[in-house]
């Protein structure tokens, strides 16, 4: 629902066209949409009666989009992985991933969802863009996602995760389109779905054409992943006689709208298939790095005219963070101290909102009229002058890592110092506590 509400007292990073950085600033919000930015002298007595929110001299900033999480990596956090450390990246898949997603039940995925969503509102997150996978518990699962995110007041665009590994593609294919049938029905400018596809080496060619067929008759694209490791174009060459990229696009998925996370091992020809069907590669370093799979080259990408795009993976709700570590893994893979610093800015605070305003109604990522009254306040003393010219530093080196004060969405209030709005927060944790325990147990026994 959208509300009214004065945002004072705050250093305003705007991102509009001028990127200005506004000392003493405020926003008033109108039903849900930015209609005032500029001084508080000149806008806050305009509105004095209104409901307000004191920013407490912290740095405010659009809110954030992550463009590729998977709340059902919550439980993951501290659980113990029977026998010796995965050897490679299609081991921590078969071990890991693999089997917890099957170990989830209905009230897995539902507080999975509550924890992501709470860690996302006090990370500054507004938007995200959520892979699901629960295969013994598929039918309605998107549903209990929604369910949490809206609990919390965040927007988010939902997909299915379809795979044949467990033999159910087709219930992923349903679970899409009721899915984006359901928020259709609903109307609610919040939430959106595309249809999730795991990668082309666990999917067969029955389930990629009936996909493709319900994604052409929704008009959506996909979520997919692509060339996260080698394992993906080397299986799905074995099995069908082309790369992943290749067979992804002359199957028809890769399209403007797509969202093809990772793609870090290319092979040649592979950026101009991706060019040509102007899908977004959403760029995940934190998760790559921990996989150890390796970094794609976004400048390389960038270069080629394909859109990049920053999501989480599930390693981490801080997409501050993540645009941190991109910054720095690129410097050192190319060897490059100046390396990826613009890119990975313009990544997190253009491309991103773009993404989030190409499948949800609305502008993103701005804080000027016409926009979203979405904005995260960051609790951020600057040490040394904040500029335009000075803002990528201070971004990469001081609220990358600054904690959140403050989460607004459509001009509500839904996290203030930690606390979600409407909600018992430390209850929701302490049960989600016990239900992992509960998950743990049977992830040992699967």
């Amino acid at each position: 629902m959208a509300h009214d509400l004065l945002v004072t007292n705050g250093t305003l990073v705007t991102f509009d066209e001028g990127a200005r950085v506004l000392e003493d600033g405020a926003i008033w919000i109108r039903e849900g949409v930015i209609e005032e930015v500029g001084r508080a002298s000149q806008v806050a007595p305009r509105h004095r009666d209104e409901p307000t929110l004191d920013a407490r001299r912290g740095v405010v900033l659009p809110g954030l989009v992550n463009a590729h999480a998977h709340l059902y990596a919550a439980f993951a956090r501290g659980i113990a992985l029977p026998g010796p450390p995965p050897r490679d990246f299609a081991e921590v898949l078969e071990r890991l991933w693999w089997r917890l997603d099957r170990t989830l039940n209905e009230e897995d995925v539902y507080y999975s969802a509550i924890v992501g969503a709470i860690d996302s509102a006090r990370q500054g997150t507004t938007t995200l863009f959520d892979h699901h996978a629960s295969p013994s518990s598929c039918p309605g699962s998107l549903s209990l996602v929604r369910k949490a995110l809206d609990e919390v007041g965040l927007r988010g665009v939902l997909a299915y995760e379809v795979s044949d590994r467990d033999g159910k593609g087709s219930d992923g294919i349903a679970e899409n389109v009721r899915f984006i049938e359901s928020c259709r029905a609903r109307s609610d400018p919040r939430f959106a779905g595309l249809i999730g596809l795991h990668a082309s080496f666990t999917i067969g060619d029955a389930t990629l054409a009936a996909a493709r067929e319900a994604g052409d008759a929704l008009g959506v694209g996909f979520h997919v992943h692509v060339a996260e490791d080698p394992v993906d174009s080397e299986r799905t060459r074995a099995r069908h006689g082309r790369g992943a990229v290749a067979r992804l696009a002359e199957a028809g998925i890769l399209r403007e709208g797509t969202i093809a996370a990772h793609c870090i091992h290319l092979e040649a020809g592979d950026r101009k298939l991706l060019a040509d069907t102007k899908a977004t590669v959403a760029h995940c370093p934190q998760s790559n790095t921990n996989n150890a799979v390796g970094t794609a080259d976004i400048l390389g990408l960038l270069g080629d005219g394909i859109p990049v795009c920053l999501g989480t993976d599930g390693f981490t709700m801080s997409v501050p963070h993540e645009m941190q570590v991109g910054s720095i893994v690129h410097r050192l893979a190319r060897r490059d101290p100046s390396a990826a610093w613009g890119e990975m800015l313009s990544i997190a605070t253009r491309a991103n909102p773009a993404v989030a305003g190409r499948h949800l109604p609305g502008w993103f990522g701005a804080l000027a009229p016409g926009h979203h009254g979405d904005l995260a306040v960051f609790r951020y003393e600057p040490p040394t002058p904040l500029r335009a010219e000075t803002l990528l530093g201070h971004l990469l080196f001081g609220l990358a890592r600054a904690p959140v004060s403050a989460t607004v969405v459509a001009g509500r209030v839904i996290q203030r110092d930690g606390e979600i709005a409407g909600i018992d927060t430390a209850a929701y944790l302490a049960r989600a506590r016990e239900h992992a325990e509960s998950f743990w147990k049977r992830f040992a026994d699967a």
